[in-house]
């Protein structure tokens, strides 16, 4: 189902509720432009307040700009009301049409102005909104008297000799009429309400009634008549400091409120301060007297609004801090310049095991393990010394030590004395102690790891002289078994048939395989041994001369080699190239029965800077992989493949002795790659081989 139906019903409430409420609008601003009248007609032609302007101003701040076309019905109303019987009858909606301009056009403007400077319909809550608001209001004001002023001059109701009178009475009005009206309904419309302290309603009642009583006495004399020609204004000034100070903005604005109307009724029946002989000149002061009220009165309970909120943040901080300072996991204290403890929160009381009453109030040098140590550093921080990671010792109430880091900092007064000194004490005993068990344990394990070296040093010596001695015994005897087969074959072969000639071509083989073993493990066994000699190794050096000799030991083979130039590394010379011939004489080996083989050399970055050795032979089953590397293994028979099964395991040890890896991918009849690593692998990049 479409929802335009519902959007269309939402929109009409809203467009009735905004014709109700532009119709209250124009209708209490036809009744308050009455009032008003009434005041004019006392001063002849003149008001002291225009209470329309203060109203309409509060309303589009409250509810929006929309209300606009009430204010200019209102004013448009209010203006025929006001037609002069000696004004000319025809110019009377013109003038109207002027007046009822002019106002909405000053309210549009001076709301849209106090939003900008004064933050709307929140009110002048702070100082620098009081100065935006009377900004505002001024210029608005002007723009309101300007437009009715003109229209009263243009239309004939109004001489123009007294336009610039007419204009100021006028403006002031209206100004007064903001100043006074619109904080009021601002106030206690827009500001939530809050519960009034207990102990503050006799204080409001006291104030309520001594605005009472001295409000009649400043402006109508009552009960003392001659008191209305006396200068009392003054008398104002101490209510609406005991309004500011005591109470919120609500009580401020409704005091000055109740203040001006009482001024401006006991004026208009001719009494009071502002009663002047001269009507423009007691109309003016009375105006002057009710902006200069409210001005003062706003200013001044903003700025102890202000005051107050700042005040409470300072408190809240503080609260946070006592609160923080409190639960701080370090240790807490503020000594005097005398030394005595101050204060100290409870990681400092339970560090030293007292309670607060026992450490409170005593030297702070009484607890250190040396009292003498504890003076020394009471008189560096009296100098103005600061203490940074300061470690000592202190003693707790069992008698016990506590290893601790003393931290400083210092409060001054302004002729530069010391008011107090705050001291953060981190315990550190624990970790000092877990220190030195630590270095007694690395003593003691480097203790037995030099046995365990001396230990192994002469097990590897031994093994060494085994090892030597086991193939010298083992390869004299394989010789002269290999010697006396050579000769049966060589000297008696006619004496045996071709199953005994074929048993002594497999005795000569096998001992000679045997030795070849022997030699392998000899090898592998001194690959261990020895200190690495790192130097600059050019890897494509080595390998073009491995290749070559590849090449020279079988002629009849044709493999075509593909070495990357300047492929170098940093590593041990001998050892690398042990490495390397062994992969690159396994490449040769499998790719044996490869009539196009390839033999490849380089290196790659992927997945990382590795040196690779790629042919296209025999291959792999990736299942096996990791029995490559291992002594002894091998993925292919001897019959098919020659070989002792332990190159493959010299090259990874060579390889993790340099701090490198190895790894290998193929495929079966797929060709192999052999992957390791060495430190500062480098090639120039636009020589680099993608593998």
């Amino acid at each position: 189902m479409s929802d335009t139906p519902v959007k269309k019903g939402r929109n009409g409430n809203r467009n009735r509720s905004l014709v109700v409420a532009a119709s209250i609008l124009a209708i209490v601003y036809v009744a308050a432009g009455v009032l008003g009248l009434s005041l004019r007609q006392s001063f002849q032609g003149s008001y002291a307040i225009w209470p329309p302007a203060g109203l309409a101003l509060a309303a589009l701040l409250l509810w929006g700009l929309r209300l606009w076309p009430a204010v200019f019905v209102g004013a448009f109303l209010v203006s025929l009301a006001n037609s002069s019987r000696t004004g000319p009858e025809g110019f009377l909606i013109v003038k109207a049409l002027g007046v009822a301009a002019g106002s909405t056009v000053e309210t549009i403007v001076g709301a849209f102005l106090v939003r900008r400077f004064a933050r709307g319909e929140r009110g002048p809550n702070r100082v620098s909104d009081v100065m935006g608001f009377a900004f505002a209001t001024a210029v608005a004001c002007a723009i309101g008297a300007t437009a009715c002023a003109a229209s009263f001059a243009v239309c004939g109701f109004l001489p123009w000799d007294n336009v610039t009178l007419a204009w100021t009475t006028l403006w002031m009005g209206h100004l007064a009429s903001d100043w006074t009206l619109t904080p009021l309904l601002l106030v206690w419309i827009a500001k939530p309400w809050r519960h009034v302290e207990q102990g503050k309603w006799f204080e409001a009642g006291l104030l309520a009634l001594a605005v009472a009583i001295v409000s009649p006495i400043i402006f109508w004399g009552w009960p003392f008549p001659a008191s209305a020609e006396l200068p009392l204004v003054f008398l104002t000034i101490p209510l609406l400091l005991w309004t500011a100070l005591r109470f919120t903005a609500r009580a401020v604005v409704l005091v000055v409120a109740v203040i001006s109307a009482v001024a401006v009724a006991a004026t208009v029946e001719g009494t009071g301060p502002f009663a002047l002989p001269s009507l423009p000149t007691s109309l003016i002061a009375l105006q002057a007297f009710i902006c200069i009220v409210s001005a003062t009165a706003l200013a001044l309970a903003a700025a102890i609004s202000e005051r107050d909120v700042a005040q409470a943040i300072l408190s809240q901080k503080e609260k946070i801090l006592a609160d923080l300072a409190e639960g701080a996991p370090v240790g807490l204290l503020r000594l005097r310049p005398d030394g005595v403890i101050q204060w100290a929160n409870d990681a400092e009381l339970e560090l030293l095991g007292y309670r607060q009453e026992q450490y409170v109030g005593k030297n702070a040098a009484d607890f250190y393990d040396n009292p003498a140590e504890g003076r020394k550093v009471l008189e560096r921080l009296l100098r103005g010394d600061t203490l940074r990671d300061y470690e000592t010792r202190l003693r707790a109430r069992d008698g016990s030590l506590r290893i601790v880091l003393i931290n400083s900092s210092a409060s001054y007064r302004e002729d530069g004395t010391l008011r107090h000194a705050r001291l953060f004490t981190h315990n550190i005993t624990g970790r000092r102690r877990a220190e030195e068990e630590n270095h007694r344990l690395n003593l003691e394990l480097e203790h037995r790891v030099q046995q365990r070296t001396a230990q192994l040093e002469a097990a590897n010596k031994e093994l060494e002289a085994f090892s030597y001695s086991v193939s010298h015994d083992l390869r004299a005897p394989l010789r002269a078994l290999r010697g006396f087969t050579e000769a049966l074959l060589e000297l008696h072969s006619s004496q045996l048939d071709a199953r005994g000639q074929e048993f002594l071509r497999r005795a000569a083989a096998a001992s000679t395989q045997m030795d070849r073993l022997i030699e392998d493990l000899l090898k592998l066994s001194q690959v261990s041994r020895g200190d690495l000699q790192y130097q600059e190794v050019n890897l494509s050096l080595l390998a073009g001369e491995i290749a070559a000799e590849l090449s020279a030991s079988d002629s009849s083979r044709k493999v075509e080699f593909i070495i990357a130039p300047e492929c170098a590394a940093d590593g041990d010379p001998r050892l690398v190239r042990v490495a390397l011939d062994n992969l690159m004489r396994n490449a040769w080996k499998f790719s044996g029965k490869r009539p196009d083989a390839r033999i490849e050399f380089g290196l790659t970055d992927e997945p990382e800077p590795a040196f690779f050795v790629r042919d296209n032979g025999a291959g792999f089953d990736m299942a096996f992989s990791k029995r490559l590397f291992g002594v002894f293994q091998r993925l292919h028979a001897a019959s098919e493949f020659p070989g002792t099964g332990i190159g493959l395991a010299t090259v990874q040890r060579i390889i993790h002795r340099h701090g490198g890896r190895s790894w290998a991918m193929g495929a079966v009849n797929g060709g192999a790659t052999f992957y390791f690593t060495l430190p500062g692998a480098r090639q120039p990049a636009a020589l680099k081989l993608c593998a």
